[in-house]
C-alpha cells in the first residue's frame, strides 16, 4: 500500500456513464467503490465539496486506506499528478487536514465517451468495456453536460487530461480539444491516445 494520497485534494474525474451522466470522482478508483463518486446530469462543481469527497479527504489526512483496498493504485504507486500537492493552496490545506476545500479542482482527468475506433485485449478500459456486456462503449456525456464542463470546469483547472475511448475518434472528444485549443491555449492538455488515428492531423 502506498503511504500517501492527495488527489482528493487537487484532481477530479469525469466518465460517462448511463443515460449521458457523468459519474464524477475525486479518486482514480471511481469504477471499483460507490462511496467515491457520485453520479450527476448538472452542475458537476458542486461534488467537489459534497460530503462524500470531503469524507475521502478526512480518511487520507489520517493515512485511513481502508477506501482504497482492491484498487490498482493501492499496490502500484501512482504519483503522475502528484506535483499538484505543491501549489500554495493544496500544500496548506494538506498540512491543515482540511476537507473544505476553498479552491477548485487543479487537475481534470475527463472522458467524454467510451467510443474507440479498435477493440484491444490490453486496454485499461476494456474491463469495463466487457463488464456492461459492451454496453459500456457507447457511454457518452450528454451535450448539457459537455457544455457545462467547457464553460464551468476547463476555466478553472490547470491541466486536463483527456481519455476514452479514442479521443481521436469520437466528435465529442474532438470538439473539446479543439475548443480547449481555441479558448485556452494556456491550458496543459494531454490526450491519451492509441495512436492509429494521428494521421488525420
Amino acid at each position: 500500500m502506498r503511504d500517501e494520497c492527495y488527489y482528493p485534494y487537487f484532481m477530479l474525474f469525469i466518465n460517462p456513464t448511463r443515460e449521458g451522466k457523468a459519474l464524477v470522482s475525486t479518486c482514480c478508483n471511481n469504477f471499483f467503490r460507490r462511496e467515491n463518486c457520485h453520479v450527476v446530469d448538472a452542475e458537476i462543481l458542486d461534488t467537489w465539496n459534497s460530503v462524500r469527497f470531503r469524507f475521502q479527504r478526512k480518511l487520507l489526512s489520517t493515512h485511513d486506506w481502508s477506501h482504497c483496498i482492491g484498487s490498482d493504485c493501492a499496490y502500484i504507486p501512482y504519483d503522475a499528478g502528484d506535483k499538484f500537492a505543491t501549489f500554495p493552496d493544496v500544500r496548506d490545506a494538506i498540512a491543515k487536514k482540511e476537507t473544505l476545500l476553498g479552491y477548485f479542482p487543479k487537475k481534470l482527468f475527463l472522458v467524454p465517451t467510451l467510443q474507440c475506433n479498435n477493440n484491444c485485449y490490453f486496454c485499461y478500459c476494456r474491463k469495463y468495456r466487457l463488464g456492461g456486456g459492451g454496453a459500456y462503449r457507447s457511454f457518452t456525456l450528454s451535450t448539457k453536460l459537455l457544455q457545462e464542463i467547457k464553460e464551468k470546469i476547463v476555466p478553472v483547472v490547470e491541466a486536463i487530461t483527456l481519455s476514452g475511448g479514442e479521443a481521436f475518434y469520437a466528435p465529442e472528444s474532438l470538439d473539446l480539444i479543439e475548443a480547449i485549443s481555441s479558448y485556452s491555449p494556456e491550458k496543459n492538455l494531454s490526450v491519451f491516445t492509441n495512436g492509429t488515428l494521428l494521421h488525420r492531423f
